[in-house]
């Protein structure tokens, strides 16, 4: 029962299991959905109050739920003069057997979102790093292996196990300092893990190349289509004119259509990732080279990655394995050119 009127529940305060009032056990209504009463909501949880706005009443008259961050369960009490927030833990709620699965991984409650499919978490929890609920899930007998072939995420094949190469991209997942560093460290054990298991239990390439140039639509680089005029802005000869060198050229090309094996064959006979290009215009001219163009998106899409961490309640969204190939395509081109030459901005 909740505390007699001469002991006011303070914010920050806990309430054992049992102690919810009054306790009807008629299952369980997701927080998403319209409020509902204390009589239909939770069964022997715990709670905290998360606010106390007036002085406590012995008369407690309704009780209706609302939504807080996170989507956090959170019942408010109204008792006559007094208002409680109560934010309910370890709740006596059905689920499905991917939603136990994942609370359990997870230490408590998850709200996975409706409708979710093992494909959809079997992705997330790869993209996540989470060779733990990777392993678990691949265990299941509705386990679909032809995920390992295709995630059927976009118009060419990509198979599950290349989220984890991209992990694995020179220098992807190195140089982190500060707050980052312990989830970078998760990232990196878990990557380590999941390598192992792709090449031990599935037998699969886990030393493979990746084709970025596949992937066009992923990231910021030139499509097949693209003319030489639209990638550089001019006619190969109003370069050949200022004195570039066709080697150079030719590089940057290859860098801009991510063309891996080409890009290589011509730093091997002498390009320079730090050749310059110069488009004279009215008020000013514009300069770029391959250093430039794949640090700058290298630091944009890496920022972007990074920004969400692991968070099962949010719907599989296809951008993030996106920025993820971009960042290790843009990480293995930036790492192939210092094999050659060390940067050299203006």
């Amino acid at each position: 029962m909740f505390p007699p009127a001469t002991e006011a529940p303070v914010p920050g305060s806990w309430g054992l299991k049992g102690d919810v009032y009054p306790t009807k056990k008629t299952g369980y209504q997701s927080p998403l959905n319209k409020g509902f009463s204390l009589e239909s909501a939770f069964y022997a949880c715990e709670y905290r109050v998360i606010n106390n706005q007036y002085p406590h009443s012995r008369k407690y008259s309704q009780a209706k739920a609302i939504l807080c961050l996170y989507f956090t369960p959170v019942i408010r009490i109204f008792a006559g003069e007094c208002v409680y927030d109560l934010i309910f833990l370890n709740m006596a709620q059905p689920q499905s057997k991917l939603q136990e699965m994942v609370s359990k991984r997870a230490g408590g409650s998850v709200l996975l979102p409706e409708g979710t499919t093992i494909r959809e978490l079997l992705i997330l929890a790869t993209l996540y790093n989470d060779h733990e609920m990777v392993a678990d899930l691949v265990d299941l007998e509705e386990f679909d292996k032809t995920i390992l072939e295709d995630t059927k995420l976009f118009d060419v094949p990509f198979p599950l196990h290349h989220i984890t190469l991209c992990y694995n991209a020179p220098g992807l997942l190195e140089g982190f300092r500060g707050d980052m560093e312990p989830d970078v460290k998760r990232h990196r054990n878990g990557r380590d893990m999941l390598l192992k298991m792709w090449k031990e239990r599935f037998g699969l390439d886990v030393a493979e190349q990746i084709d970025f140039n596949r992937y066009q639509n992923c990231f910021l680089c030139a499509w097949d289509e693209d003319t030489f005029e639209d990638i550089f802005g001019e006619e190969e000869r109003y370069f050949l004119d200022k004195g570039c060198r066709p080697l150079d050229i030719d590089l940057y090309e290859a860098v801009r259509r991510f063309q891996l094996g080409k890009a290589k064959s011509l730093l091997d006979q002498g390009a320079s990732p730090n050749a310059k290009f110069v488009v004279e215009g009215g008020s000013f001219d514009e300069t770029f080279w391959c250093y430039e163009y794949v640090g700058h998106e290298l630091c944009h899409v890496a920022s972007s990655h990074f920004c969400a961490k692991t968070h099962y309640e949010r719907p599989l969204d296809d951008r993030d394995i996106r920025d993820l190939i971009g960042w290790a395509a843009y990480e293995t081109m930036y790492s192939l050119f210092e094999q050659y030459e060390k940067p050299m901005y203006m």
